[in-house]
């Protein structure tokens, strides 16, 4: 008998880890629950008013602010970032994300998807 997967997760599901020194999250939706082509969902927090080394990915990565402000690195172009703001790491494309001193950590949604 197959093992039905869960297509709903809830935030506080998240197994929250350190992916650098300054970034803590987790995966919340990912083939477990049912996608597929290497999709996948999680909450990162960014902590460090400096950019740490850019992650660059062979599929397209969405980002959604929920909390914090400062800036986003997309290639060699830095734009500012707060709640609401929604952009795009293309294929290929390096991508790093640092808060204002005033701001408490930024907290992003995330989504990868096929390129």
């Amino acid at each position: 008998m197959a093992i039905e997967k869960k297509p709903i997760a809830h935030e506080a599901e998240i197994q929250l880890k350190k992916t650098n020194p300054s970034v803590t999250g987790g995966v919340v939706l990912n083939s477990a629950n049912g996608c597929t082509n290497g999709a996948r969902m999680g909450i990162s927090y960014y902590s460090d008013e400096k950019y740490q080394t850019c992650g660059v990915h062979d599929d397209q990565e969405l980002f959604y602010v929920l909390d914090g402000t400062g800036f986003v690195l997309l290639g060699e172009k830095e734009y500012p970032i707060t709640v609401g703001s929604v952009f795009v790491a293309t294929p290929g494309t390096p991508h790093s994300i640092r808060r204002n001193e005033d701001s408490p950590p930024i907290k992003i949604l995330w989504f990868h998807g096929a390129p």
